[in-house]
């Protein structure tokens, strides 16, 4: 999709235009630190995740990829005053300590193991509507294998929408098993990088 560039006047690639844009904005720069720990999201996504958690009251959230665990405490901090759980899974052990938090479950695990993947399974069907954020190191993947098991009024998103996972890993089963794009306007306006679909009745 291209837009008009105010500064040159010519066509330009609205995702270029956007990169542009958020190396000049502080609120959009990467990388970015939260709880004094550097990330990969800017703070604009933190926005985002605080505009989806005042939506939808979330009994299970699965992040998909800790990192350094400071997102993870982030989403930590909204499930722990609902007092619901959340699970976070890498092969790498995070910078912060993440099973001294109550409810929050960290998982030093293989997400390319059919037996982790079966776990994941059985908790995204668990009673209770479902958050999974997809942000590990395959995001097509993840989102394809996941995806299906939603129920209905599940939200799935994924992070380093279009440098990893694009409209072209997703569109065919957005439409096969029926996700409806939220925060479609918040998360383009502000660079984010970020999707969320949720999952709708057919």
């Amino acid at each position: 999709m291209s837009i008009l560039c105010p500064y040159c006047l010519k066509p330009i690639a609205q995702d270029h235009f956007i990169d542009q844009i958020a190396r000049e904005i502080p609120l959009l720069k990467l990388p970015t630190k939260v709880f004094g720990i550097w990330v990969q999201h800017n703070y604009a996504s933190l926005y985002a995740f605080q505009e989806l958690f005042s939506l939808f009251d979330f009994e299970t959230v699965i992040e998909l990829g800790t990192g350094s665990g400071a997102i993870s405490l982030f989403l930590w901090q909204h499930q722990h005053l609902r007092k619901k759980p959340i699970y976070t899974f890498d092969h790498r052990d995070p910078q912060i300590p993440l099973w001294e938090y109550p409810s929050l479950f960290y998982c030093k695990e293989d997400l390319t193991t059919i037996e982790v993947i079966q776990r994941i399974q059985q908790i995204i069907k668990k009673e209770g509507r479902t958050f999974i954020y997809c942000d590990n190191g395959n995001k097509p993947q993840e989102f394809k294998t996941f995806a299906p098991f939603l129920k209905i009024g599940d939200v799935i998103g994924v992070h380093d929408w279009p440098s990893e996972i694009s409209k072209e890993h997703t569109e065919s089963l957005i439409s096969e098993i029926n996700l409806k794009e939220i925060l479609a306007d918040f998360t383009t306006q502000y660079a984010t990088h970020q999707k969320f679909w949720l999952r709708m009745e057919k």
